[in-house]
């Protein structure tokens, strides 16, 4: 622990099968379960009665509740309310949807394959969850398929199961598929960004921007 960590009332910290770091200014609330080995970042947050499994690293300023099992979680990432993150990668400024859950084994028990770039690859691996980029959200109640792919500035709000290979600069609706209008993307990730005491730099925005063109081409 961290000078300014802390373990809410009735939280465990299990360090049978490996180590759990809390850095500075990270909070387990009561309640909640962390089984190592894990890593839980400078100023996150593992929220009431979560349960982290072995594997799971939260970078910083990272919000996380439900049920995580061997994923990564980077900076300043929401993932506050019920619903299961198994084998996966979620990147920067994220925010799932209460109640978002992903697939990380097929039914078939057999290896999962991912969609890249319209090319299908058999990962060798049986357990593979969802990889989601920068910036992406999805509404209440989403389900992800073993192997989903979700590009930056991404949101999905269908009922039913978006595609495994999500574009990025889109909206998934159950209306269909439509882009992302880029001044609406950086605006919101302006505003998000600033919720949280940091700012959108120029440099970013340019990235962004040549991302964008690059993307819808």
């Amino acid at each position: 622990m961290e000078e300014g960590s802390s373990i809410g009332a009735g939280a465990v910290i299990d360090a049978t099968t490996g180590p759990v770091h809390l850095s500075h200014g990270a909070v387990v609330m009561p309640h909640a379960y962390v089984q190592g080995p894990a890593f839980i970042g400078e100023g996150s947050r593992v929220k009431v009665g979560a349960k982290i499994y072995e594997g799971t690293v939260i970078g910083p300023g990272s919000k996380v509740g439900g049920e995580v099992e061997c994923s990564t979680i980077l900076g300043w990432s929401n993932k506050q309310h019920d619903g299961f993150l198994g084998h996966a990668y979620v990147a920067h400024w994220v925010n799932l949807g209460a109640g978002t859950d992903n697939s990380d084994l097929k039914n078939t028990y057999g290896t999962v394959r991912v969609t890249l770039d319209g090319e299908c690859i058999d990962t060798e691996s049986q357990f593979v969850g969802a990889v989601i980029g920068d910036h992406s959200k999805t509404a209440i109640g989403t389900k992800l398929n073993t192997g989903t792919i979700v590009g930056v500035f991404s949101n999905l709000a269908a009922s039913g199961f978006p595609p495994k290979e999500v574009r990025a600069f889109t909206w998934q609706t159950d209306q269909g598929v439509k882009d992302h209008d880029i001044e609406r993307a950086i605006e919101t990730a302006r505003v998000v960004m600033g919720r949280r005491g940091h700012d959108l730099t120029s440099a970013m925005e340019r990235l962004v921007r040549d991302l964008h063109a690059r993307v819808t081409g």
